[in-house]
């Protein structure tokens, strides 16, 4: 059902392996096998070396998904720049964390987290910034202070100008509050009796369900998503609940140097 996101932070390429087997069981040479490929064949040769065993090549900034095994709930990342192995078999609680970050701080590392979600604040009739998350060319998301800042969907009256915070079935208008900004985001095909990712949104607690998260129907109306035993129940929109949706998951933090 979903993946883990693995972020490059550092500005140079990275090779990364992310998988339920760990390395060092499949291939204890490995480390040899690279550093000699490195002094005396050249780079092509170090480049198909990693490709043999599962590495993928994360550019500079960027993200690459990696599926996750749901019967499993440990995988392991291996590290290596073109000039050195960095980690081998390093340990990702793939149920507890939905996002890992390549960082250089201080030193080239592997970080597991989930993103929190980043807000700034607006008013009825702003200019609609392009870096929000949208749900649907007519909504996106947002929250309020007036409520415990619970997230709520935020109506968009033309492309480009917001309108009112609304609560998720609509009721309730507010003129102003925080928007929902795009530091990296995907929306995951899911269904009732599905497991939640480790890196969705919550917008609080429903009794005797559970805790709620954002995600949306029909590709643009923003829901809000009732669990049960850390698996989907239902999407809720409006005053409708329906058995299958979209959930929102966060890919990257822009706090992780």
């Amino acid at each position: 059902m979903y993946s883990i996101y693995v972020t490059n932070k550092t500005g140079d390429y990275v090779y990364i392996r992310l998988q339920n087997e760990k390395l060092s069981a499949l291939n204890p040479s490995f480390c040899y096998e690279i550093d000699k490929a490195r002094g005396n064949q050249g780079m092509g040769n170090v480049t198909s070396n990693f490709a043999q065993w599962g590495f993928c090549r994360i550019d500079p900034r960027q993200t690459l998904p990696f599926a996750v095994d749901l019967t499993r709930d440990r995988m392991y990342a291996s590290l290596c720049t073109f000039n050195r192995v960095v980690v081998v078999d390093y340990e990702i609680n793939c149920s507890k964390y939905g996002c890992v970050f390549v960082s250089h701080s201080p030193s080239l590392h592997l970080r597991q987290a989930n993103p929190k979600p980043v807000w700034a604040p607006a008013k009825k009739g702003d200019a609609l910034k392009s870096t929000i998350v949208k749900a649907g060319p007519q909504a996106c998301f947002g929250r309020r202070s007036e409520d415990n800042s619970t997230p709520c969907q935020v109506a968009i009256v033309s492309p480009d100008q917001i309108f009112t915070w609304d609560s998720m079935d609509g009721s309730n208008p507010s003129s102003s509050g925080e928007l929902m900004i795009d530091s990296g985001h995907e929306f995951l095909r899911a269904k009732a009796g599905d497991p939640v990712p480790p890196n969705t949104v919550i917008t609080g607690v429903a009794e005797p369900e559970g805790s709620l998260f954002l995600g949306r129907v029909g590709g643009k109306f923003p829901c809000s998503i009732g669990t049960e035993s850390g698996c989907i129940k239902y999407f809720c929109y409006g005053s409708k609940k329906v058995q299958s949706g979209e959930i929102l998951v966060l890919t990257n933090d822009p706090n992780i140097a």
